[in-house]
């Protein structure tokens, strides 16, 4: 197998490879991506709106549970943070669908918290603003008939009656003071028990002002009856119907406010956690994208590697192949032009005997002297010969040029075949450089072998030793005619070699190659 076929072989290999991994790539990097968007915008986006429903939940119960009344304030912060937890729902849905039932069974108790705290009827706040409104009507009853009893009480002139009308206002203010104790208490019996005890009182109180209506010494009887139908129709019904029947409406809408504390907050967990488990998740995906990213990156530069040597180390034997065989054309250039040189000299023994041969015709022989002498260093087969160096120094010269770059861009790998390179253009350069001054002297030569040749037809008429002489000048000729075309036998031969080297790595192809050496 040729370099070309080769090379292209092994680029084809290596592209389809570099290829299918790059595709490989492509694919992992766009998982990663999406790994990496998906985290961004939908897990911690997620996060930030359950950290909201958090935050916004626990203000609304806290909001219910420290609420005063007619505190508007505080109502429409209640109601932002009922609409804001409402909104990320919605939000926290789209962002994660599997969450959407946890979400809906939230939303579904955060309506229920709405309509315990909000109930025109029976809301907390309404029932709060109502227990508000009561409590201070009766305190204000009180405080009126309170004076009605001191009134009551001063006018009376037996102590025994006085003794009682100043219970009186005893029973209202203990009554009072069991009117904060059954509106702050949770459990139901107690609150029975404080109810039969404000009864009791009620009794008593009722006892005591008949006592004063009953004496034939009781004073102000008027007054007596007035405050007892006030405590019997107004004051005891209102309380025990009414005030009462509203705590007990508020303590049990907090219960059922407390009821439902736990399972949001258990929801919340689970929002919190499939959140968090997503996110993990979405980072280990990440992680194992990373890693088989590294994996097919270092695929690739093993194969890589791995196929330029291959291709590589042929293709570098070959142009040593080449190289030996260019050695081998100037050994055999220089021996050639040593048996020139050679074939010169006998040319210059002959041109003397010309020389003597004749005496009238001795200026002529002296310039056919002169002239032959300078033929020694050339011939119109030198020149075809040194033609022919020149043109295999010029392409080992580009060879070495080529090489010399290539092993550049190989890096460390390259650095023996660059020093290979450089004393093979050095070389070529000198090679080129003596067969360019060579060819100079040649085309003198040229010149003055014709000069030489009308001389020689001035003197062909001479003497016949003189043609003699000039038979032994073309036999010498002739070798070196022989010898010539022998040079030129084994030019062919190396040329055809060159040529051939010269069909199969391009400068492109080289310059690849060697690129996939260095990497």
């Amino acid at each position: 197998m040729n370099i070309k076929k080769r090379m292209r072989n092994g680029y084809i290999i290596l592209i389809g490879l570099c290829t299918i991994l790059g595709i490989a790539s492509l694919i992992q990097i766009y998982t990663l991506n999406s790994t990496i968007d998906d985290l961004t915008t939908n897990k911690l986006q997620s996060n930030i709106y359950a950290n909201n429903i958090k935050y916004h939940t626990e203000k609304i119960m806290r909001t219910i549970y420290t609420y005063e009344s007619g505190d508007m304030i505080m109502r429409a912060n209640y109601n932002n943070s009922y609409e804001n937890i409402l909104e990320s729902a919605i939000i926290l849905e789209e962002l994660n669908p599997p969450l959407i039932y946890y979400l809906s069974s939230l939303s579904n108790y955060i309506n229920q918290i709405n309509v315990i705290a909000t109930n025109e009827t029976n809301g907390l706040f309404n029932l709060i603003d109502k227990f508000s409104i009561y409590l201070s009507q009766i305190k204000s009853a009180t405080q009126s008939y309170e004076s009605d009893i001191i009134d009551l009480t001063t006018q009376q002139t037996d102590l025994t009656l006085k003794n009682s009308a100043t219970e009186l206002k005893y029973f209202l203010k203990s009554q009072l003071v069991l009117i904060n104790d059954y509106s702050n208490e949770s459990n139901k019996l107690t609150r029975d028990e404080i109810e039969l005890e404000f009864i009791d009182l009620g009794t008593e109180f009722q006892d005591n002002l008949q006592i004063i209506i009953d004496s034939p010494i009781g004073q102000n009887k008027t007054l007596a009856n007035a405050i007892k139908s006030w405590y019997n129709n107004s004051y005891e019904p209102f309380v025990l119907n009414q005030l009462f029947n509203i705590v007990d409406s508020l303590i049990s809408r907090k219960e059922s406010l407390k009821n439902l504390d736990t399972p949001i907050t258990i929801l919340i967990g689970h929002i919190y956690y499939d959140i968090e488990t997503e996110v993990n998740n979405s980072i280990e995906n990440s992680k194992i994208t990373i890693i088989i990213s590294y994996i097919i990156v270092i695929i690739s530069i093993v194969l890589a590697i791995g196929i330029s040597i291959a291709i590589a180390i042929p293709t570098t034997k070959e142009i040593v192949k080449t190289n030996k065989s260019m050695e081998n054309i100037l050994k055999l250039g220089a021996r050639a032009v040593i048996d020139v040189a050679n074939m010169a000299s006998e040319l210059a023994g002959s041109a003397n005997e010309v020389n003597a041969s004749a005496e009238e015709v001795s200026a002529s022989t002296e310039k056919v002297t002169r002239e032959i002498m300078e033929i020694s260093d050339s011939s119109d087969e030198i020149k075809k010969i040194s033609e022919m160096i020149i043109d295999i120094s010029e392409q080992t010269y580009l060879l070495s040029l080529n090489a010399r770059i290539e092993s550049g861009r190989a890096g460390e790998y390259g650095k023996g075949f660059a020093v290979v390179a450089d004393e093979v253009r050095q070389l070529a350069e000198g090679i080129k450089q003596s067969i360019k001054n060579t060819t100079s002297i040649i085309n003198e030569i040229i010149d003055k072998i014709r000069n030489t040749t009308h001389s020689m037809e001035e003197i062909s008429a001479a003497s016949e030793e003189q043609t003699v002489a000039m038979e032994e000048v073309s036999t010498t000729a002739n070798k070196l005619d022989s010898i010539a075309e022998e040079l030129k036998s084994q030019l062919t031969r190396e040329d055809t070699i060159i040529k051939e080297v010269k069909k199969k790595p391009k400068k492109i192809g080289i310059k690849r190659k060697i690129t996939k050496e260095k990497k």
